[in-house]
């Protein structure tokens, strides 16, 4: 039988252009603002942890694990580290049992 239990996790974006350079707020929107390379590999690390402690988590059983539903911003960097983090989730978990969902 699943776990019905809730496993909810938090995680910023990942390193974002106006982490890098303050100055690029003056000249482009902040929902526009995208991720760097450093970002981008932090979000995939972040995913990939995530699966691996899941994984371990359910006894390295992921057809039992259930739904995973990620909600984020509607900011640019935030879709970006979504995106990325579903990539190393995907390798370990069935894509018909992801929903994403925007909040």
């Amino acid at each position: 039988m699943a776990d019905k239990n809730l496993h909810l996790y938090i995680v910023r974006h990942g390193e974002a252009e106006g982490n890098v350079d303050k100055n690029l707020y003056a000249t482009k929107a902040d929902h526009a603002i995208r991720l760097t390379e450093r970002g981008i590999i932090q979000a995939q690390q972040a995913g990939a942890f995530l699966a691996d402690h899941m994984a371990a988590d359910k006894g390295n059983n992921a057809g039992e694990f259930g739904k995973i539903r990620l909600w984020h911003s509607p900011y640019y960097r935030a879709q970006e580290t979504a995106r990325h983090m579903l990539y190393p989730l995907g390798q370990v978990f069935d894509h018909n049992n992801e929903e994403i969902l925007t909040a």
